[in-house]
């Protein structure tokens, strides 16, 4: 990554840098500690104070992330190679963020990704949710989820939005970027969030019943949240039992509230070999016409009569038309 230098009196406040570039206060102060730019110098009472030189460095970074470009790869990179990346890439445009796809037809094939959410507007989100994360701002994290949920719409919140948060979250704790209480935050946050979207729509649905939770062992939930969410938007009645729960307790659960299939989320911390079988015990608890379903980076493929999804667009495909109209 390249360098810059600042030059000349650093006049500028970052509330006057972020008016000019358009870039929020709060991502200038990200990109800061993660990229080490913009660098201000500090007045005698703390506060950043900036080069005018740094406004059209900045606006060239803004642009090559409208682009597509990702701000690991342009924050602080020179003006130079910051023009001949624009020259380059010229013809992705800003009116191109979020675009609605045809409409694809549904069978068990299809995969219908609706809206899609450009790279670049991907990315500025979940830096932005990375840093209530790690500023612990649960008023910030809630705003923004809510926001983004209501404006792209659940499917590409879930998939192109949440997903790559969620494996941004697990490399920082692997990297030691974040702590423990971080990714604890940002796991009820996301738990809360996600259980006031599908709550209401299980309660008020009349479609068939579905058992959700995860097997023995198995302690991650956000997982289990987002499919809860797809299988209740499709009018699915949502039996959920949570995480960590005994085989016998699943097989109950489904006997007792008239389901006939069990949605497992397996992380991919699991362990493949102890989830098959342990899905193997439960399918002698369940009998042969019971649906087992797995999704996750630890679901094992290839298990005998069961559903393996690692999509939750080809999940939806799934329950629409071999399970709805079943």
């Amino acid at each position: 990554m390249g360098t810059h230098s600042e030059k000349g009196g650093a006049t500028l406040s970052i509330g006057a840098v972020s008016k000019a570039t358009e870039i929020p206060v709060e991502t200038l102060r990200t990109w800061e500690r993660r990229y080490g730019f913009p660098k201000p110098q500090r007045a005698a009472s703390g506060h950043r104070r900036y080069s005018s030189s740094v406004i059209p460095h900045l606006r060239l970074i803004s642009a090559a992330i409208d682009q597509g470009n990702r701000p690991v790869n342009v924050v602080g990179e020179s003006i130079e190679t910051l023009k001949v990346l624009l020259d380059v890439s010229r013809a992705a445009e800003m009116a191109d963020v979020i675009t609605t796809q045809s409409p694809v037809h549904v069978d068990s094939d299809a995969y219908d990704p609706g809206l899609q959410v450009a790279p670049a507007i991907a990315a500025q989100i979940v830096e932005s949710w990375m840093d209530a994360t790690m500023r612990l701002d649960a008023d910030l994290m809630r705003t923004s989820l809510e926001s983004t949920w209501y404006r792209v719409g659940a499917m590409p919140f879930l998939n192109q939005l949440l997903s790559p948060f969620l494996r941004e979250i697990g490399q920082a704790w692997f990297e030691g970027r974040i702590a423990v209480l971080h990714e604890q935050f940002a796991s009820n946050q996301l738990r809360k969030f996600l259980s006031e979207q599908w709550r209401p729509l299980s309660e008020r649905a009349r479609g068939p019943r579905v058992v959700c939770t995860t097997l023995p062992g198995e302690y991650h939930a956000i997982g289990l949240h987002m499919v809860s969410v797809v299988v209740a938007m499709l009018g699915c009645q949502v039996v959920f039992l949570g995480i960590d729960t005994p085989l016998r307790t699943i097989a109950d659960a489904m006997r007792q509230s008239g389901a006939d299939a069990a949605l497992l989320s397996v992380s991919a911390a699991a362990n493949t070999a102890t989830v098959a079988g342990q899905v193997s015990e439960l399918r002698g608890l369940l009998g042969p016409d019971a649906r087992i379903v797995l999704g996750g980076g630890g679901a094992p493929g290839g298990l005998d009569d069961v559903m393996y999804f690692n999509d939750l667009q080809l999940l939806s495909n799934w329950v629409q038309v071999e399970y709805l109209s079943a």
